[in-house]
């Protein structure tokens, strides 16, 4: 089970997260014994304007005001969201909170992540706190060494992981994710293997792949087209839509941190587009 055996999903809205939460709980139940813990970043309270209906009690004739934040409100209403929520996800699933009073906070994500075999996390565009679930992400997929699944927003009471493909160019980063991915590619009900070839790239080809998973005991399809460096986003996703796939299994940047920064990747790309989640190392 490996990866799968101890999964991590990281909120920051119980409302917007909710396809985390789905996602959790369907692995769960898909792999028994696995365990599933939530950590939720929640913004630090701010004492700077009281809510409307303050909290009051009288004691002694005398009446006391307890003033409240819109944040702690905030916070307070989420926690109790999350953990309603996470009575049906089932068995124990603890909460852990972080307080956010900035976006450095993100930088926990990363180290947060060590210590647990699969990451979940939500898309990071497209939702409120963008800037913010950027940073996590960037974290996570930098900074811990383990993989993670990101689940776009309207990814909502869906299967995940039935058919899955595989996004081969024969890099490290590739190779890294197939071998954190097999739990959930030994029980997909379909596997697909598909390169692009692209002028000047080395490694491994798309059939030197399909082989070794069939020695692995994996039955897979595999196929190779031959494409531009620019095409790699939209045959990638054409793929995935005539295969059926719900997952996408991938190698995050290939490049150092700031030069994807600056001259942005094929992960990026589909970091901000992709329809279905990706399963994502480096």
């Amino acid at each position: 089970m490996m990866c799968v055996r101890d999964m991590l999903a990281m909120v920051v809205s119980a409302t917007d997260d909710e396809p985390v939460l789905e996602t959790a709980q369907q692995l769960r139940t898909r792999f028994e014994g696995a365990h599933v813990s939530v950590l939720a970043f929640l913004q630090k309270p701010q004492v700077k304007s009281r809510i409307e209906m303050p909290d009051a009690a009288v004691m002694g004739g005398v009446a006391f005001v307890r003033e409240r934040t819109q944040a702690q409100s905030g916070a307070l209403e989420e926690s109790i969201l999350l953990s309603r929520r996470l009575e049906r996800i089932g068995g124990r699933t603890p909460l852990r909170r972080i307080e956010i009073a900035s976006g450095a906070e993100a930088d926990l994500a990363g180290l947060e992540a060590r210590c647990a075999g699969l990451t979940l996390m939500m898309r990071p565009t497209g939702l409120a706190n963008e800037p913010f679930r950027r940073a996590m992400f960037e974290s996570v997929l930098y900074e811990s060494g383990r993989p993670l699944i990101l689940t776009p927003p309207e990814w909502r009471n869906k299967p995940l992981g039935r058919v899955v493909l595989i996004a081969w160019d024969g890099s490290r980063e590739a190779a890294r994710a197939v071998a954190d991915a097999q739990p959930l590619l030994a029980e997909a009900e379909a596997v697909h293997v598909f390169s692009i070839h692209v002028a000047g790239r080395n490694g491994p080809s798309g059939m030197a792949l399909g082989a070794h998973l069939r020695r692995s005991g994996l039955r897979c399809h595999q196929r190779t087209i031959t494409g531009a460096r620019h095409e790699i986003e939209s045959l990638l996703l054409g793929e995935c839509a005539a295969v059926g796939a719900d997952l996408l299994v991938m190698g995050g940047y290939g490049h150092a941190r700031l030069h994807e920064l600056l001259f942005g990747g094929v992960t990026r790309s589909l970091v901000r587009a992709s329809p279905i989640p990706l399963f994502i190392s480096r």
